[in-house]
């Protein structure tokens, strides 16, 4: 919650990631392993998914994109 990193993604990454309402952007370490799987690593980020449970369901739910 106190993170100020930011990161640099290609906009059609984020199109292509952002497509599923469980995958989301972080700064690498900051995955929350109880919470969510990390899906893909990169230079600069890695991709979470959301795991099963309130935290997907939140997730699909506010998504903006729906």
């Amino acid at each position: 919650m106190t993170c100020v990193e930011g990161l640099t993604v290609a906009i059609a990454k984020y199109e292509e990631v952002r497509a599923d309402a469980t995958l989301f952007f972080v700064v690498p370490g900051h995955e929350l392993t109880d919470v969510e799987d990390v899906v893909e690593r990169s230079d600069g980020f890695h991709v979470v998914r959301k795991g099963e449970g309130e935290q997907r369901r939140v997730a699909e739910q506010t998504d903006p994109r729906a």
